[in-house]
């Protein structure tokens, strides 16, 4: 993408003419690496608005602290933000601030040193301040835990991030600085985090100063960059900020739904700033804003994903997932659902959002299908993984059946293309062949489950997680779960047939357990360190599921009690349950 070259420029808003120069630049913004937009730069859904953790988690922490940025990316938040400055021999210390005299202990260390500017110290003066004292002392009185946290470069700030959260970089007071754009790109670039202009982590970078931005888009044409303050007014400063930036940051008591809708148009995102109350950030989410910057990640995300939960009954837009019969929540995309049909399908994974819209599909090469039955999500190692599982037998001739293990993609929706399988596992039953439709995992006891459906009473059977690759493997038999009600009828059935209390999925979270049958949906308490066999000896809470073609799917929200059912139909019918119903 071609940028114009521009000269050295006054800190200042940038004049029109120069504006209109900058929007005549041939190519625009080209095709963008923004994970979110089009090859033709234009707008995708994001799966989510953002959590934004600001300074960090800045209202836990001592503000831009590497203790901080951890904890914002702990939360989990999908960017966390900083500010950062150049230090007197060309660093990139990372600081709010101007001076060090609000969050450092700089004036007692270097008394004759007032006014403590942050350009009159060396990276290395700067790296043995003190910055947490202060937190105890102004911002959280008598928490001193954090006496001693030192002040963090950008180099160990992009290390603590990588592969754990994106990051929004703020320069700030870059007028101050000569170079610091080049200085940023150059440090993006030796750690790795930019490679040939195109970051290679989430990221973009932000600045109240648009020249700034300006001059930095044209070392880096493809990361991200945001333009902070109020939105333009003029249509030529509109048109010509386009050609560089991606995101329009305005605090948020500047927006409402009209700008937002407006920013959009224009061809830009929003995060506002910065928003500690929930009410409004309730409100923000309901204008439709990309991301919210905030003190409080924690809140947010849990006000967001309230907001992302499913509600009631609703279908599914994509009439190609006819017969769901796995169904899973993603563990690495808020919001985000899995599904896949049954037999007579390929082997490919379905993605929707919690309202039921089509996120796209992914392909499974590798794999087989002979009969895909359940599918189930966790985290292994820190990486959000799926397990697909072949395990249908209606007949009970399978010598063996097969699960499939794949990462969940990195990238956010929308999908297309293939998803690699990591491992497959092959299994035996120590009694013969079974048909099974539920199978989850646990992954904190290191456990695949698997629950039969055409026995008298249910059969509970367990591999290893960590199974090798190989020989297939017998799985142990731990028992029948006896607790389903009767069928209609008031007796067992024989083997082999099916009622209205066969399982058809089976899920798990930290505090419950799920069996799905064709009629209605039962769920059990499971305490910590209980045994799932345990657990469903218990009595369960009947969820009573509105009468749909085939009820064969279903998973937890979140980690609370609330759920979510899906039956084949065209299309393909969902019912999500209250928390406490």
């Amino acid at each position: 993408m071609l940028k114009l070259p521009l000269p050295a420029l006054r800190p200042a808003v940038l004049p029109v003419l120069l504006l209109a120069l900058l929007a005549a630049c041939v190519g625009g913004r080209g095709a963008p690496t923004d994970l979110h937009r089009a090859a033709d730069g234009s707008l995708l859904p994001l799966p989510v608005p953002l959590v934004i953790a600001h300074r960090g988690y800045s209202g836990i922490a001592p503000e831009n602290t590497e203790v901080a940025v951890a904890l914002g990316a702990d939360v989990p938040s999908e960017y966390v933000e900083i500010d950062v400055q150049m230090s007197a021999d060309g660093g990139i210390v990372v600081m709010h601030d101007t001076t060090l005299t609000r969050t450092t202990d700089a004036p007692l260390q270097y008394p004759l040193r007032a006014p403590w500017n942050v350009a009159d110290f060396t990276l290395e003066e700067m790296r043995a301040l003190d910055a947490g004292t202060w937190y105890g002392r102004d911002k959280e009185p008598g928490n001193f835990a954090y006496a001693g946290e030192p002040v963090p470069d950008l180099r160990t700030i992009l290390d603590t991030l990588r592969d754990r959260a994106g990051l929004l970089l703020e320069v700030k007071s870059p007028g101050l600085y000569p170079g610091i754009e080049a200085a940023i790109a150059a440090e993006l670039e030796a750690a790795g985090w930019v490679e040939a202009g195109a970051p290679t982590q989430p990221l973009i970078v932000q600045s109240f100063d648009w020249e700034s931005m300006a001059r930095y888009a044209q070392l880096h044409p493809q990361v991200p960059v945001g333009l902070l303050g109020n939105p333009p007014t003029d249509e030529a400063i509109w048109t010509a900020v386009a050609e560089y930036a991606d995101w329009m940051n305005p605090s948020h008591s500047r927006l409402d739904a009209e700008l937002v809708a407006e920013i959009h148009r224009r061809g830009l995102r929003t995060s506002p700033y910065t928003v500690n109350d929930a009410a409004r950030m309730r409100e923000l989410l309901d204008m439709g804003v990309d991301g919210i910057i905030t003190d409080q990640p924690t809140r947010l995300r849990q006000v967001r994903d309230a907001a992302l939960a499913p509600q009631g009954e609703f279908a599914l837009q994509n009439g190609e997932l006819n017969e769901l019969s796995g169904l899973a929540r993603s563990l690495a995309h808020p919001g985000v659902y899995w599904g896949h049909n049954d037999s007579g399908d390929r082997p490919r994974l379905f993605a929707f959002a919690g309202d039921g819209r089509d996120l796209g599909t992914l392909e499974l090469p590798g794999a087989g299908a002979v009969d895909w039955e359940d599918m189930a999500s966790f985290v292994e190692d820190g990486q959000p993984k799926l397990l697909l599982a072949d395990v249908g037998d209606n007949e009970a001739l399978r010598p063996f059946v097969t699960l499939y293990i794949a990462a969940e993609p990195a990238t956010a929706p929308p999908y297309s293309g293939m998803l690699p399988v990591e491992r497959t596992l092959t299994l035996t039953y120590p009694d013969g062949p079974r048909d099974c439709e539920g199978v989850a995992v646990d992954a904190q006891a290191g456990a695949i489950y698997l629950l039969s459906k055409r026995d008298p009473r249910p059969r509970l059977y367990r591999i290893p997680l960590g199974a090798p690759e190989g020989l297939p493997l017998t799985a142990e038999f731990l028992g029948e779960v006896d607790s389903l009600p009767l069928p209609k009828g008031g007796e067992l059935a024989a083997p082999g047939e099916i009622t209205n209390v066969s399982p058809t999925a089976l899920a798990l979270n930290s505090s419950h357990a799920l069996i799905v049958t064709l009629e209605h949906s039962y769920r059990y308490p499971r305490a910590p360190g209980q045994s799932l066999l345990e657990a469903l000896a218990g009595t369960p809470q009947r969820i009573v599921v509105p009468e749909y073609r085939q009820i064969e799917s279903g998973d937890f929200i979140a980690e609370g009690a609330a759920l979510l059912i899906g039956s084949e139909g065209r299309p393909a019918a969902m019912y999500a349950s209250a928390e406490g119903q």
